[in-house]
């Protein structure tokens, strides 16, 4: 999905999500079609879409290869829809729930707490 769609695009849908949840609606709007309910800056909402889920997805699309397919063959993300946000962040959580089975072990579950307490928390 990533490499098929346009970085600046994709960076355009992700600022929107971030302006509706941080109480900027109007500016959102603007960019992005979405369910009245998913206007709320609640992080305990099923529309949240946390900090770090943006801090994670835009160096991995940055990075991302793009695709080399004629851009008549690409199916590039439709980045007007909330929902495409919203299925971006059910693969990546989904993504890092399967990594994690073969990360944490009882041995070093100390470290794997450590390492998402950095995603979580703020400097």
């Amino acid at each position: 999905m990533l490499s098929e769609t346009d970085d600046a695009d994709t960076l355009t849908m992700l600022w929107a999500v971030h302006a509706l949840q941080n109480d900027r609606s109007a500016s959102a709007e603007k960019h992005l079609n979405l369910p009245p309910q998913a206007n709320t800056s609640s992080m305990d909402s099923p529309f949240a879409v946390l900090s770090w889920d943006f801090e994670t997805l835009i160096p991995l699309m940055l990075n991302m290869p793009k695709a080399v397919s004629p851009p008549w063959l690409r199916q590039p993300m439709n980045v007007r829809a909330f929902n495409t946000v919203a299925n971006l962040i059910n693969l990546l959580r989904a993504a890092d729930e399967h990594d994690s089975g073969d990360r944490v072990t009882v041995e070093i579950v100390l470290k794997e707490m450590h390492r998402i307490a950095h995603r979580t928390f703020a400097w």
